[in-house]
This record gives C-alpha cells, sequence and structure tokens, in this order.
C-alpha cells in the first residue's frame, strides 16, 4: 500500500473562523479579569457594581476597538506576498 503524496493548501480554511471566534473569546476573557483584579486590589473605592461594570464595558469596547483598528490596518496578506510565501 502507497502513502498518498501531500498536497499543499492555500488557506487554512475552516479553521479561520474557529480562530477568529476564539481571538474575541479571549478578548472577552481577558477583559474579565482585569477587571477582577482590579476589583481583588480594591481600585473601586465606591461598593457599587456599577462601577466595576462600567470599567469592564470601557476596557471592553477599547479592545474591540483595537482589534478593529488592528485588522483594518492590516487585514489580509496581499497576494504578492501569498506568492512568496
Amino acid at each position: 500500500m502507497q502513502r498518498p503524496l501531500p498536497l499543499g493548501e492555500k488557506s487554512i480554511g475552516v479553521w479561520n473562523g474557529v480562530l477568529e471566534i476564539l481571538s474575541y473569546l479571549s478578548l472577552l476573557s481577558n477583559t474579565g479579569l482585569i477587571t477582577l483584579m482590579m476589583l481583588r486590589l480594591n481600585y473601586f473605592t465606591e461598593r457599587s457594581i456599577l462601577g466595576p461594570i462600567s470599567f469592564f464595558l470601557i476596557i471592553l469596547i477599547i479592545n474591540f476597538y483595537l482589534r478593529f483598528f488592528e485588522s483594518t490596518i492590516f487585514g489580509e496578506i496581499s497576494y504578492s506576498v501569498k506568492e512568496l510565501l
């Protein structure tokens, strides 16, 4: 029995969507961890829950904006670079 010949692929296919979802989940979890650490360090002086929730939402929006900004600037690899690879 002969082994099949390996064939190259031009992209990672369906895994690109999976990695995109994982990147957004990591933004959410990392923002939550930052907020929990700020609570643990007694950064919020008032006892209201609005302080940590607003902090979480502000940091989350900033992270999503930076993610969007990064994908807008760098985006996909250009065709000429793909040919070199």
